[in-house]
């Protein structure tokens, strides 16, 4: 089965020209599947999910994709995201799952106001829909 967001997958592994030597060298930025054991895209995926299966709803595919790219982003732009994805055991992943939720609730709110309602309380705020 072909995931959602398979296009996004190896777009955080950018390359620059290197100096004399080397034909490539790494970009000095944070790689979340790098540095930990997360895989923002099917985390997404499985976030959009919830939600759909939550509101009996199909949502854009695209949002899938747009919630990873967002955590790739927070992770190399700021420290203490980083440090909220870099905890032990399953508690990184609940972190991502939550931070997902939120976003897709803004997402959700710009596409269809009245269907965000009908989110349970407190997903928002990156509660499970369950």
């Amino acid at each position: 089965m072909k995931s959602r967001s398979s296009a996004s997958r190896g777009s955080s592994f950018k390359r620059k020209p290197a100096a004399a030597g080397n034909l490539f060298t790494p970009i000095d930025e944070s790689d979340i599947e790098i540095e930990t054991v997360l895989l923002p895209d099917l985390i997404a995926e499985r976030v959009l999910g919830e939600a759909e299966r939550c509101l009996g709803q199909r949502f854009p595919d695209a949002w899938s994709v747009q919630l990873a790219q967002r955590a790739f982003t927070c992770y190399r732009r700021n420290p203490r995201f980083r440090l909220w994805l870099n905890r032990s055991g399953n508690e990184s992943r609940d972190w991502l799952s939550a931070f997902m939720r939120h976003w897709l609730t803004g997402l959700l709110r710009n596409y269809d106001e009245t269907l965000c309602a009908r989110l349970p309380v407190g997903y928002s705020i990156g509660c499970p829909a369950s």
